[in-house]
């Protein structure tokens, strides 16, 4: 109590004097510019913002999400029709659309292999994977310029391609759990 009572008396003190009394008030003054600008910019940030919003809040696309979806519920659906040119189809198209993603996410790289030589080992999980998947996409694609209906590729690896363009998807939630493919699919 001594201590508060010896503040108390070296204010009033002070108090008399016009500059403390001048200090006083531009110490208020300031403090209130510097709460305001942490509203005003908090909103702007928070609210507007939308580059620090992805900042803070991770991998989010709500504006997208749907459309990727529906995009993808479409890959699914042709690729679990059993058509080995239908799957081969659906995988340069999912691989299509992980590109599109890339690109928004702002990976260099004009097409999707180099995105990936382009993409740090820890953003991903499944890099190697995807790697792979890229190589048979572009296995494919080289094979419908080509002119020829018969590609090196096989089921398995249509699956494996599939699987991985799938996860490299969920793991930028891109995707809802809800619409990806079963790990218990049958290969033919």
């Amino acid at each position: 109590m001594d201590i508060v009572n010896n503040l108390g008396v070296i204010n009033d003190f002070l108090n008399q004097y016009y500059t403390f009394r001048a200090i006083k008030f531009l110490e208020a003054v300031i403090l209130i510019i510097i709460f305001l600008n942490i509203i005003i910019l908090s909103y702007i940030f928070l609210v507007k913002d939308k580059a620090f919003r992805f900042l803070v809040t991770g991998q989010n696309f709500p504006d997208v999400r749907n459309s990727l979806n529906r995009e993808w519920q479409k890959i699914k659906e042709k690729f679990l029709s059993g058509d080995f040119h239908r799957q081969a189809e659906a995988v340069v198209e999912a691989g299509s659309l992980v590109f599109q993603l890339f690109k928004t996410i702002k990976y260099e790289g004009s097409n999707l292999e180099e995105q990936l030589e382009n993409i740090p080992d820890f953003h991903l999980s499944n890099l190697p994977e995807l790697k792979k998947a890229a190589r048979i996409r572009r296995e494919i694609l080289q094979a419908k310029q080509s002119g020829s209906t018969e590609t090196a590729v096989t089921q398995k690896e249509l699956f494996i391609a599939i699987k991985a363009f799938e996860q490299a998807l969920a793991e930028q939630e891109a995707i809802s759990p809800g619409v990806q493919i079963n790990d218990d699919y049958q290969i033919s």
